[in-house]
């Protein structure tokens, strides 16, 4: 009880400084979201990208649920990617005519969304002036802009993901569990987009036992969260399982995503995609269906982990690292297949501004994290850092690049607006001195 007493302080003094500078902070929250929007929407009109590879897909399927054959490639009934992006493409197509300039100015929106969901992040866990920070660093993330012009599945995870940690954060605050039913509603529902969600809820009762809630509260918790995420995903469940007569709770591809995270060619990524290639195109020869290949998978997988043990241990920092080292994935993609044809020193250009900006983020957000006397007086702040830990830990087992950071590049802005808004606060308390 006395942590809660101790978050609803913050809470009364975050509303109290609200208020005080409400006429000055209104209007800033009006530009941050007006020029996250303008960015977006440059890029999207100016971007060349053609749809290629999981953006494909993705279309394709969306394509094939509007002209009534189901979520099928080809005619042929599928779970290989997950439904929730292809359904809301499908929804955006079947008002538009398959127009993927709706989509991708839906995605504008989306985009907009997620810095609004980022800025009223940083104000409850930390100080409005934090969130209006995270604001303004979401808004002009270059890697963040570029992806509104793909066909990309994080477009939709971001807002659904901040969506359930603000839910969360809501029945920390409060002790009401529908809050706490609604975390994990979103977390299913962004599960159907992106899998890797389904551990979250692993960070959000790592908090309440590391913040010594009680074990009863711990154990209703988890279970209004298995509850609701288990709602979530029935309807993908039962679908699943009329067509194929299988249980599955999300994909059919996770054995080709075991034998990514382990097989000969994990430590070089190009030979990794070559290898995985041809690893399909021998199975599809087989006349197997994607159950059976994804078993296949999982015997090759297992079988170069029992041949080579220390592997595991060893590509473990290798996996971070290139989960880790940029945040460029967006720009190359926009460049890959284009209709028009753009000057390499312009992709290059771009390539060294978004990575500049993204290292800058992480050193911030590093020193803000190391130094903890000052981010550990607001008892919230595990409840960022703790979703970062468990994705740091599943990619150093499983294949990553940095497209699969960007769920988490929220959170990491978080800390590094934390140090900006400190500095600005001793700043501006600083008494003036007069010569």
């Amino acid at each position: 009880m006395s942590l809660l007493r101790s978050i609803k302080s913050i809470e009364e003094n975050n509303i109290a400084s609200a208020n005080l500078v409400s006429k000055r902070r209104i209007p800033a929250l009006i530009w941050i979201l007006l020029v996250a929007a303008a960015l977006r929407l440059v890029w999207v009109m100016y971007s060349p990208v053609l749809p290629v590879s999981d953006f494909e897909d993705y279309r394709r399927l969306a394509v094939s649920i509007v002209e009534g054959e189901g979520y099928a490639y080809h005619g042929q009934p599928t779970a290989y990617r997950p439904v929730g992006y292809p359904l809301f493409l499908a929804g955006v197509f079947w008002l538009s005519g398959s127009s993927e300039m709706a989509a991708k100015l839906a995605q504008v929106l989306l985009g907009v969304l997620t810095v609004y969901l980022t800025y009223h992040l940083g104000a409850q866990v930390f100080q409005p002036k934090t969130g209006e920070i995270a604001g303004w660093i979401t808004a002009g993330m270059p890697s963040l802009i570029v992806y509104t012009s793909l066909l990309a599945s994080e477009n939709l995870a971001l807002p659904l993901f901040l969506l359930s940690m603000l839910a969360f954060i809501s029945f920390l605050k409060t002790g009401k569990y529908y809050y706490a039913f609604a975390a994990g509603l979103f977390c299913g529902l962004t599960t159907l987009v992106r899998t890797e969600v389904l551990l979250l809820p692993l960070a959000w009762v790592g908090y309440l036992a590391i913040r010594r809630y009680g074990l009863s509260t711990i154990a209703r918790t988890a279970l209004a969260l298995i509850v609701s995420m288990t709602l979530a995903l029935t309807p993908w469940i039962l679908r699943n399982y009329f067509v194929f007569g299988r249980f599955v709770p999300a994909t059919s591809n996770g054995g080709l995503l075991l034998l990514a995270a382990f097989n000969e060619f994990t430590g070089d990524p190009e030979q990794n995609v070559e290898g995985l290639t041809r690893f399909q195109q021998e199975a599809s020869a087989l006349q197997i269906d994607e159950f059976e290949i994804s078993s296949l998978a999982v015997l090759k997988a297992f079988k170069y982990l029992q041949d080579q043990p220390i592997q595991l241990v060893r590509l473990m920092p290798v996996k971070l690292f290139e989960f880790l080292r940029d945040d460029i994935s967006g720009i190359s993609w926009n460049f890959k297949v284009t209709s028009r044809d753009v000057s390499p020193i312009w992709s290059a250009t771009l390539k060294i501004l978004a990575q500049l900006y993204y290292m800058l983020v992480v050193v911030l957000a590093l020193g803000t994290i190391a130094y903890r006397k000052s981010v550990a007086s607001y008892p919230l702040y595990l409840l960022i850092l703790l979703p970062i830990l468990v994705w740091l830990a599943y990619f150093a087992l499983f294949i990553a690049t940095d497209r699969y950071h960007l769920l988490i590049l929220p959170l990491v802005v978080e800390f590094s607006a934390f140090t900006l808004s400190e500095y600005y606060q001793g700043h501006r308390d600083k008494p003036a001195v007069f010569s």
